[in-house]
């Protein structure tokens, strides 16, 4: 499904980066049916979402039909796996949302969603998630997706452990900035001249030192920069295969060294929510 030259202005925050990941996510809902996403973060990427569900759905209303010999399609039954095709699929995408950037498209979410016959796959809940998440996390299926926008590279880790133990086998997370740009000093250049670099984030920093030590057992990353652009840019794909420990539990002296360069609150141990 498209969206109106209108409905794209209401819904894109010039600035906000998410140009080249909201189809990129739209693309992955429609390969892999998620049926349990939760994003954090509402804007221009629920919207994209919604719509992806959306035509899943529909797609899976012709391909049931052809599976049922209801369509002729004789090509397109050659490539369908018929239990997948015919096992019941209502998706529900829960968003959380405090509101706390402005100005932001997170307002329109709702209002769209209705106009377009979406509600049902919304569930939106306004609120400090590490407030809401510990009475609305343990009510849902487990995530089979996430799309994490929210926060800072600090925080991003109290929002991963919190999260962890509800991911599905097979959940895939998806993280946007898995870069932060930091002016650094330019050896042998003019004195006080500095030049922007991309840092890896703790989450991206950890995530390879594990794979350097062979402690990832099931679970696969692959980053997709967009190193055009200095802020809000690029995706961390983590790919969960079987059950695995949380994978952020030491990174101390590197959150604190990074919440000085980023000038950023330091930020308390994410709760595990039972």
């Amino acid at each position: 499904m498209t969206f109106s030259p209108d409905e794209l202005q209401r819904m894109t925050q010039i600035g906000m980066g998410t140009e080249n990941v909201s189809p990129m996510l739209g693309a992955i809902v429609k390969m892999i049916h998620p049926k349990s996403l939760l994003e954090i973060g509402a804007g221009t990427t629920t919207m994209f979402l919604l719509s992806a569900l959306d035509d899943v759905r529909s797609e899976l209303a012709y391909d049931q039909a052809v599976v049922s010999g209801d369509e002729r399609g004789d090509e397109r039954l050659s490539v369908l796996v018929p239990r997948d095709i015919l096992a019941p699929y209502m998706p529900v995408l829960t968003v959380f949302e405090d509101f706390s950037v402005q100005p932001s498209t997170a307002d329109t979410v709702t209002t769209i969603a209705e106009q377009r016959g979406w509600s049902d796959l919304l569930r939106f809940v306004t609120g400090d998630f590490f407030v809401e998440a510990e009475h609305v996390l343990p009510t849902l299926e487990p995530l089979d997706l996430v799309w994490l926008d929210a926060g800072d590279p600090v925080e991003d880790i109290r929002f991963l452990n919190a999260i962890w133990p509800y991911l599905a086998d097979e959940a895939y997370v998806l993280m946007h900035e898995p870069f932060v740009p930091l002016p650094v000093a330019i050896a042998g250049g003019p004195p006080g001249r500095r030049s922007l670099r991309d840092i890896r984030t703790p989450v991206l920093n950890e995530l390879i030192r594990r794979h350097i030590r062979g402690d990832l057992r099931s679970v696969e990353f692959t980053v997709f920069p967009e190193h055009h652009k200095c802020r809000q840019g690029g995706m961390l794909v983590i790919h969960k295969h079987q059950e695995e420990p949380l994978l952020f539990e030491h990174y101390e002296d590197e959150m604190s060294e990074l919440t000085q360069l980023l000038g950023i609150d330091a930020v308390p141990p994410a709760p595990v929510f039972n």
